[in-house]
């Protein structure tokens, strides 16, 4: 017996019947499947803003601090901030200067609100040799103080891989005070100039210091031609950064770079901070500004190497008159006390530490165990 076959639609699907019994069975099965199934609503949560909300009536905390300059609190927690300038204008050595103040290194000049939080360090430029000597840089300028940082390169990377490191970073850390980005613009796929990945970006770094309570530092060039923040990232940045600060040569003398907030919520600093770098490539902060003026030699003078060894004899023996023993930080204060007195030298926090650096370097000074005070160990000949 021939069959008789007719194509029907149900619910815009096709599908045959005919006179057989199985064929028609599963068209009505299909069919009532399709009736039985509820119409499913698609609504959003319309309330979901009001966690946003502010109230007035709460009561309004200022965030804590990451650090004072000039007694200004330039930097705090949940924020982000950024430092621009020009290439080769030491950004990545007052970066390794400040990192080290900010772990506790005793000076004159920055004030932590964050000692015993974790610093993250991000390198997205350097090579691995030049990220190591930077690793060396902050090691050497912390002294004695133990290091809570971790330095991290991702040259190597891909702006994604980079990306997905950092947030792994801040996942995994829940004791992060501060997170540096020296070089934010290696986490762009589509470079500076792409507005909507910029915008998404920075959105990001808003998301993370708010969330995390941190606060992150990133480092970004500025065009060639002038001092503006280079493409669509850099004007991002500046719009949505609770400080930008700009780090410039000194026009008066190459070796000389000088820090200042330039755009700030707050009060920023009252004065630039001079900075340069001595022969052993270690950063020091220049708190004369009429030093800047003169030549190179008149400005390293109070540098320990060109002082007479009878000059330093005389200072360490007022130092350890009598015997005397003391701890790094009494030390550090009575080489500022006795350079003054005795050779009429003005040492600054930086210097007092190179000429410190330079006592242990040559043997004048020794401890008989780590931690334990200093004593003046005889010396004779030439220091140089």
């Amino acid at each position: 017996m021939e069959v008789e076959e007719t194509v029907s639609s149900v619910n815009n699907k096709y599908v045959y019947t005919g006179v057989k019994e199985e064929i028609r069975m599963e068209m009505i099965k299909e069919t009532d499947y399709l009736e039985q199934q509820p119409i499913q609503k698609f609504t959003s949560d319309k309330t979901s803003y009001k966690k946003y909300i502010i109230n007035p009536n709460d009561e309004i905390k200022e965030p804590p601090a990451l650090f004072r300059i000039q007694n200004k609190v330039l930097c705090t927690l949940g924020n982000f901030s950024a430092i621009i300038g020009k290439a080769k204008t030491k950004k990545s050595m007052f970066l390794a200067w400040l990192t080290a103040m900010l772990q506790g290194t005793l000076n004159d000049y920055v004030k932590t609100c964050i000692k015993g939080k974790k610093i993250i360090y991000v390198d997205t430029e350097q090579s691995a040799y030049h990220a190591g000597l930077q690793v060396k840089r902050i090691q050497e300028l912390l002294d004695r103080v133990e290091s809570n940082m971790e330095y991290v390169a991702l040259r190597t990377c891909n702006p994604k891989e980079r990306l997905k490191h950092i947030e792994e970073m801040i996942e995994c850390n829940e004791n992060l005070g501060l997170l540096i980005i020296d070089g934010i613009a290696d986490l762009m796929v589509g470079g500076n100039n792409d507005e909507q990945e910029s915008n998404e970006k920075v959105s990001l770094l808003m998301k993370w210091s708010e969330e995390k309570n941190i606060h992150i530092m990133t480092v970004l060039h500025t065009n060639k031609g002038n001092d503006h923040a280079t493409g669509h990232l850099g004007s991002c940045i500046i719009k949505k950064a609770e400080t930008i600060f700009s780090i410039q040569k000194d026009n008066r003398d190459n070796s000389i770079s000088f820090i200042k907030s330039e755009f700030h919520r707050g009060e920023g600093m009252k004065d630039p901070l001079y900075f340069s770098v001595n022969d052993d490539g270690i950063p020091y902060i220049i708190d004369d500004v009429s030093f800047t003026t003169k030549s190179k030699t008149d400005k390293q003078k109070r540098e320990p190497q060109y002082f007479e060894l009878a000059g330093h004899n005389k200072v360490l023996e007022e130092m350890f008159k009598g015997g005397k023993e003391m701890k790094y930080t009494a030390l550090r204060k009575a080489i500022k006390l006795q350079a003054n007195r005795v050779l009429g030298v003005k040492l600054n926090d930086d210097l007092s530490k190179a000429w410190y650096r330079y006592y242990k370097k040559n043997d004048f000074i020794y401890q008989e165990k780590e931690r334990m005070p200093w004593k003046l160990r005889s010396f004779e000949g030439n220091h140089r």
